[in-house]
């Protein structure tokens, strides 16, 4: 699970965005020339766990390791196995990557060593578009031949899961993203949010449209035409128009809001940071 500020602090963050105009925000447009890049490449994708360390895909099939000091620690690539879809660093010690291409689930240690490989066509799962790692360390996973959200061990037993979700116009063909907290599951594909508690118990869904989102502490930070928005997960629209938390003139790849109010941003020039 990404890393959360205390819902306090994300107030106080709202509080101050909120009182900035257009043109202040513009003032933080994510070129070179107004932001250092502090890693330079083109990368895909952006993950920072509770040590501060930062992982991005490189090439759709290399993944680096950097401190927070932005240096590189290790690397591990996946040209044998396909793209790389997902990234799930909530357990740093057993940091969990999805290639959908073939199906296969790897788990790399804190040195980016594999430590096991789960292909989930061996245990009759076709089209998961999508994993996640639960907070026991089990494996989140949404089925869309049977409509329903799955949990399994590392050694593809399962655990449990939800009742078919028929008839309840979903759309869970292209599920993006797949997250987690101490009471929720929320599986996120086009335009919409599925949430379940748990146990597997479908809850409800929520219709937002977004590039990319991250869960925060009862709230989506969520990328949508190069701006980063903020929503209240128990309302079904936007706070307002000063729910902006970023927006930039310059096309965003990824983003992950940490703690302190610090926003790492991808660029396709590489990674630049941001006090919010």
């Amino acid at each position: 699970m990404k890393t959360a500020i205390q819902f306090c602090s994300l107030l106080l963050v709202l509080t101050c965005t909120s009182c900035k105009t257009q043109s202040e925000l513009h003032n933080h447009d994510t070129s070179a020339d107004n932001n250092e890049i502090l890693i330079n490449g083109n990368f895909s994708a952006l993950e920072v766990d509770d040590f501060g360390n930062i992982y991005l895909i490189k090439n759709n099939n290399q993944l680096h390791k950097y401190d927070e000091n932005y240096n590189l620690l290790f690397e591990y690539s996946s040209y044998r196995q396909g793209i790389i879809t997902t990234i799930d660093v909530s357990n740093p010690q057993k940091i969990l990557l999805y290639l959908s291409e073939y199906q296969h689930i790897v788990f790399l240690d804190n040195t980016l060593s594999e430590i096991k490989t789960l292909n989930l066509e061996s245990l009759g799962y076709w089209q998961v578009n999508n994993v996640g790692l639960s907070a026991d360390n089990n494996i989140w996973i949404y089925d869309p031949n049977i409509h329903q959200l799955i949990k399994i061990n590392d050694q593809g037993k399962e655990i449990l899961k939800s009742n078919e979700l028929i008839g309840l116009n979903i759309n869970d063909n292209s599920v993006s993203k797949i997250m987690v907290d101490n009471l929720n599951v929320y599986v996120a594909g086009e335009s919409q949010i599925m949430s379940f508690d748990v146990f597997a118990q479908f809850i409800k869904t929520t219709d937002l449209q977004f590039e990319d989102i991250q869960f925060f502490n009862k709230q989506w930070l969520y990328l949508l035409d190069n701006k980063i928005m903020v929503e209240e997960i128990e309302t079904t629209f936007a706070i307002d128009e000063n729910a902006t938390l970023f927006e930039s003139k310059t096309p965003i790849t990824d983003f992950f809001l940490y703690e302190s109010g610090e926003l790492f941003i991808l660029l396709k020039t590489g990674l630049i940071k941001v006090k919010i």
